[in-house]
């Protein structure tokens, strides 16, 4: 989930988004690269992530690479964008599985949601809000943390009637971007997201929603 992390300011925009292929055979080629840039990074971590290790990985040329990938950075932001579609699956489950009798236990169910998710991709930690986020992993970010913010809006209105609030998708996409923000924190300190910090992003949440929402909402 993930946006005021770190983001390394040299690493320009142009030129380091993937190209999308048309052709089957082509997709094809992508995804066995992408599969083995992942199985490098599970491994060894970012830093080993290069075109030509993935390329001798997925036992393609390195000039099959480069068509798709022009630099080393266009592989870790087509990584993020494949990494961070696999969230959706661990929010839908949370919330089939929570018990919502007020509106905090979303934030509890949507938090524990991102820590296992991390807990369970530990490599993708340090590219998503870690220090290897460059500037284009954050605008793919940026467009995710959106996207929940709105699904996340969307929950609070399945089980609640919310009160009128001025530019509400935006307050909501704060409380994403909190998030990120303490899970940053101790990504740096700890290596991981510890329960620790966990806790303290959803006390930092809950402090900020109470601004706009009383405890206790009417339920639908």
């Amino acid at each position: 989930m993930l946006e005021t992390g770190i983001v390394n300011k040299d690493t320009q925009p142009s030129g380091n988004k993937p190209k999308i292929p048309v052709q089957k055979r082509s997709r094809e080629r992508v995804a066995r690269i992408l599969d083995a840039a992942e199985d490098i990074l599970r491994e060894s971590g970012v830093p080993a992530v290069t075109s030509h290790a993935v390329a001798e990985r997925a036992s393609v040329p390195p000039s099959s690479v480069y068509q798709f990938f022009p630099t080393r950075d266009a592989i870790l932001v087509a990584l993020a964008q494949n990494v961070i579609g696999h969230v959706q699956p661990y929010y839908d489950r949370g919330l089939a599985a929570a018990t919502i009798r007020q509106w905090p236990d979303i934030i509890y169910m949507i938090t524990e949601v991102g820590q296992k998710f991390y807990s369970d991709h530990p490599y993708v930690a340090p590219l998503i809000i870690g220090s290897y986020r460059t500037t284009d992993i954050y605008a793919t970010d940026k467009s995710f943390n959106e996207q929940m913010a709105q699904q996340l809006l969307e929950t609070f209105d399945q089980y609640f009637q919310l009160p009128p609030i001025d530019n509400i998708e935006h307050k909501f996409l704060v409380v994403i971007e909190i998030a990120d923000a303490v899970w940053a924190i101790s990504l740096r300190a700890d290596g991981m997201i510890t329960d620790e910090f966990n806790t303290e992003a959803q006390r930092a949440i809950l402090g900020y929603l109470s601004n706009y929402l009383p405890p206790i909402l009417p339920q639908k």
